[in-house]
C-alpha cells in the first residue's frame, strides 16, 4: 500500500515556506483501504500546482539517484522534506536534518539528501537510516505543452513514466502521442484487466466495442508489391537517389536507422517477409481511394502484439505512415485525431494510465479538465474510482482549477487541498468537508472563495431579507418573496443558507 503523506519546503524559490498534507488530517480512520486514494489540489492559475507535482517527481528522482549512486542533485532550491507510507513503513526523504530546532544541511557530496525508514516494533518506533523503498511506478500525466514534468529516458529513472504530449523538454506533437498510445495499447492488450477496462472506457465515451489500428505503406510499389527481398532493402537505401526524388543532401528519413541494421541480413530478410505478408492484406481506405492500408482490430484480433516488433522496424525505416486509431459510434467510423479534443485527450490519457499503472503506484495528473466537456469533468473522478478500483494500493494526486472535479470526490478515499495566493505567498488549506454532490456555487465559494453571478444576487437578497428582519418590517409579501427565491435554490443540508431560511420562517410567523 502506497500513500503520499506530506511535503514541506523552506526557502523555496516558488513556495518559500510551505507545507501540505495529502491525506485527510481530520479523520485518519475514515479512509477506505480497498480503494485507491485521491488527493485533489485545487486553485486558480499562479498558485504553483504544476510546480508541486514537478517537485514531487524531482525529490523521488534525487533519492533514487542517491540510492543507486548516480550523479544527480535535482533542481529544487532551499530545503525540502517528503514523507510517504509504503507497505506499513514510513519513509522520509529530506535535504536537511533538524537538530534542536535548527535545520542542518544533509551531508552527501554532490547529492546532499538523506532518507530513512520508520517501522513499528514491539518496543516502539524504530528508525532505520539510509533505507528506502520506492513506489513501483511514478506516472506523470498532462495534456498541456507547458507542463512542468521532466521528460526522461527510461534508463535514467526507470520507475518514472511520462505520459504527456512533449517528446522532449520543449517539443510536443500529437501524432507522436497517438503512436505512444498505440504502443501502450499493444503492450497491455493481452491482459484481461486491461481489455475489460478498455471496454469500460469505450462505454463511458458512448462508443461501440471496436478499436482499429491502421498503417499506410510508403514506397508501396517497391516494398509492398509482394516480392520484396532483404537484398533490395539494402539496394534501396544504398542507392536511394535512383529510387526516390531525393539527392545526396536529402537522405530518406529512415536512412540513419538503416545504417544501424544494414549488416544484420537475417533481420532484413524478416522485414522483407513481413512486408510481403502485409501486401496481401492491403485494402483501400474507402471505396474509390487508391490509398491502401493494413490494420488490426485490437479487441477481436491478437496479432498486433505479435507484429509490433516488425512494425517498429518499418516505422524507423519510414516505410509506413504514422498510425491511426479508428473508433466507431452508432455505426459511423472516425479517426481518433478527428474526434473532439476532449474525447481525444480523455481516451489517450486513460489508455496510458491503464497500461502503465502497477500496484503501489503514485499517479500525478496535471489539470485533466483541459478540453473536457463539463459533463465529463463532473464524471471524471467517479470514472477513475471505477476503472482503477483494482489498484487500491495506489495514490492519485490531481491538480485542477475546475470546480466540476470536486463534486465527484467521495470523502472516504479522498482529500482536497485548496491553494490560494495571498500577497506574495502561496497558502494551502485542507478542506474537511464532504464535497460529493456539492453545487458549483458551494464549491466556488467555499474552496475558490469566488462569488458567481448567482452568488451576487443571493447576497443582494440576503442583505434585503436580513435588513427587513432587523428593522422588524411588516412587509410580509416582500419577505415571503425573497424567502421563496432562496428556497428554490439547490442547496445541501450543510449550507449556511439554511440558518437564514429557518430564521426568516420563524419571523414570518410573528407578523
Amino acid at each position: 500500500m502506497f500513500r503520499l503523506k506530506d511535503i514541506f519546503f523552506k526557502k523555496n524559490k516558488v513556495f518559500k515556506t510551505f507545507g501540505v498534507g495529502f491525506q485527510d488530517l481530520f479523520d485518519q480512520n475514515k479512509a477506505e483501504p480497498n480503494r485507491p486514494y485521491f488527493s485533489l489540489i485545487i486553485g486558480p492559475n499562479g498558485t504553483g500546482k504544476s510546480y508541486l507535482l514537478k517537485f514531487i517527481v524531482e525529490i523521488f528522482r534525487i533519492a533514487y539517484a542517491k540510492k543507486n549512486v548516480l550523479n544527480y542533485s535535482g533542481e529544487i532550491t532551499g530545503r525540502y522534506k517528503l514523507e510517504y507510507e509504503m507497505n506499513g513503513a514510513l519513509y522520509t526523504i529530506s535535504n536537511f536534518i533538524e537538530v534542536g530546532g535548527t535545520d542542518l544541511e544533509a551531508v552527501g557530496g554532490s547529492n546532499p539528501v538523506h532518507f530513512s525508514k520508520e517501522v513499528k516494533t514491539e518496543e516502539g518506533i524504530e528508525t532505520i537510516p539510509n533505507e528506502i523503498e520506492f513506489p513501483e511506478r511514478i506516472i506523470a500525466n498532462s495534456l498541456m505543452i507547458t507542463d512542468k514534468f521532466p521528460v526522461l529516458k527510461d534508463d535514467i529513472f526507470p520507475i518514472y513514466t511520462y505520459l504527456g504530449i512533449r517528446r522532449t523538454s520543449s517539443v510536443a506533437g500529437t501524432r507522436t502521442y497517438v503512436r505512444k498510445t498505440i504502443e501502450l495499447l499493444t503492450e497491455s492488450i493481452d491482459e484481461e484487466t486491461f481489455r475489460s477496462s478498455l471496454i469500460d472506457l469505450l462505454d463511458f465515451l458512448g462508443l461501440q466495442h471496436s478499436l482499429y489500428v491502421s498503417y499506410i505503406p510508403k514506397y508501396r510499389s517497391k516494398f509492398f508489391a509482394g516480392n520484396l527481398s532483404g537484398e533490395f532493402i539494402n539496394e534501396f537505401f544504398a542507392n536511394f537517389t535512383q529510387y526516390t526524388r531525393r539527392d545526396e543532401n536529402r537522405k530518406p528519413w529512415g536512412y540513419d536507422y538503416f545504417q544501424k541494421i544494414k549488416t544484420d541480413r537475417a533481420l532484413l530478410d524478416r522485414i522483407a517477409a513481413f512486408c510481403n505478408e502485409k501486401s496481401l492484406e492491403l485494402k483501400p481506405i474507402h471505396e474509390k481511394s487508391r490509398t491502401l492500408y493494413f490494420g488490426y482490430d485490437v479487441l477481436s484480433q491478437h496479432t498486433l502484439k505479435e507484429d509490433y516488433e516488425m512494425i517498429k522496424h518499418l516505422t524507423k525505416l519510414d516505410l509506413v505512415s504514422f498510425p491511426s486509431i479508428t473508433l466507431r459510434r452508432q455505426g459511423n467510423e472516425y479517426e481518433l485525431e478527428e474526434s473532439s479534443s476532449g474525447e481525444y485527450h480523455f481516451f489517450s490519457t486513460i489508455v496510458g494510465l491503464l497500461a502503465s499503472i502497477k500496484e503501489n503506484s503514485l499517479i500525478l495528473i496535471d489539470e485533466p479538465e483541459v478540453s473536457l466537456h463539463p459533463n465529463w469533468q463532473m464524471k471524471y473522478m467517479e470514472f477513475l474510482n471505477l476503472i482503477f478500483a483494482k489498484f487500491y494500493s495506489s495514490h492519485f494526486v490531481i491538480t485542477t482549477h475546475s470546480h466540476f472535479l470536486v463534486s465527484g470526490l467521495k470523502s472516504e478515499n479522498s482529500t482536497i487541498v485548496a491553494m490560494s495566493r495571498e500577497k506574495d505567498e502561496i497558502i494551502p488549506r485542507q478542506m474537511p468537508q464532504d464535497t460529493f454532490g456539492w453545487s458549483a456555487e458551494e464549491i466556488l465559494y467555499n474552496i475558490f472563495k469566488v462569488k458567481t453571478v448567482r452568488n451576487h444576487f443571493i447576497e443582494a437578497d440576503l442583505t434585503d431579507l436580513l435588513g427587513l428582519i432587523s428593522e422588524n418590517s411588516k412587509d410580509k409579501n416582500r419577505i415571503q418573496e425573497i424567502l421563496n427565491s432562496i428556497q428554490s435554490l439547490s442547496i445541501t443540508s450543510n449550507d449556511p443558507l439554511n440558518v437564514v431560511i429557518e430564521e426568516a420562517n420563524s419571523y414570518l410567523k410573528t407578523i
